[in-house]
């Protein structure tokens, strides 16, 4: 087991899935893990990019 740089946490990344898709500092510390799924990645990636539009 190790630890990512980013100090992310499983919890962290279900409450972006569930429910801070409204956290960009969380989002793109979330985007450089890199044991993320690519389907995961692409989902925070389009969560950043809505918030860029806002």
């Amino acid at each position: 087991m190790s630890r990512d740089d980013n100090n992310i946490t499983v919890a962290n990344i279900i409450q972006l899935y569930v429910r801070e898709q409204n956290n960009p500092e969380l989002l793109h510390r979330a985007t450089q893990l890199k044991a993320l799924p690519e389907s995961w990645w692409d989902y925070f990636q389009e969560q950043i990019r809505r918030q860029d539009v806002r």
